[in-house]
């Protein structure tokens, strides 16, 4: 598996010079060290995360969203979801995975289930940016995995577009 730290740090739980720098610069965040070292303890009882690179990590207070990979969510939330739950555990909140991809449709789908996205309409509001509004099935508001402001926020930083979550 790839980290964004080194392995000696990893192995020491100590941060060198070069990580540390990493850290203050901006690079990397005190969750990806955090992370790093879950999944490298991880690493030797499930032998299939050596397959994967963790792009990065979104901080939303009680949810964390892991960015792995096209490909590669699965395998990080391991057979019937035991790798998350350990890393969900772990870290004391809430684990998403989503894989990195330019599909809006897939991102807010990974993101948002089991809510069900019904589709996805790009929103031209006079004199503002163009606004992605992502169209959820009513009935599956419950069901959210954290509030919607929060969502929304998480969207946008994955997208790099502004996102508002709207009831179909």
């Amino acid at each position: 598996m790839e980290y964004p730290i080194c392995e000696i740090c990893l192995k020491t739980g100590i941060l060198c010079a070069g990580c540390e720098e990493k850290l203050a610069k901006g690079e990397i965040t005190k969750l990806d060290v955090e992370l790093s070292g879950i999944l490298y303890r991880l690493e030797n009882k499930y032998k299939t995360l050596s397959e994967i690179k963790t792009i990065k990590t979104i901080d939303a207070g009680d949810l964390v969203v892991i960015i792995t990979d096209e490909g590669k969510a699965g395998v990080l939330i391991g057979k019937g979801g035991k790798i998350v739950k350990t890393i969900s555990n772990k870290l004391k909140r809430k684990v998403r995975v989503v894989e990195e991809t330019k599909d809006y449709r897939r991102v807010a789908q990974d993101l948002l289930a089991p809510v069900r996205v019904v589709g996805i309409n790009i929103v031209y509001p006079p004199k503002e940016e163009p606004k992605f509004k992502v169209l959820i099935a009513k009935q599956d508001l419950p069901k959210l995995p954290s509030d919607i402001t929060t969502l929304e926020k998480i969207l946008s930083k994955m997208i790099g577009k502004n996102v508002i979550l709207a009831p179909a």
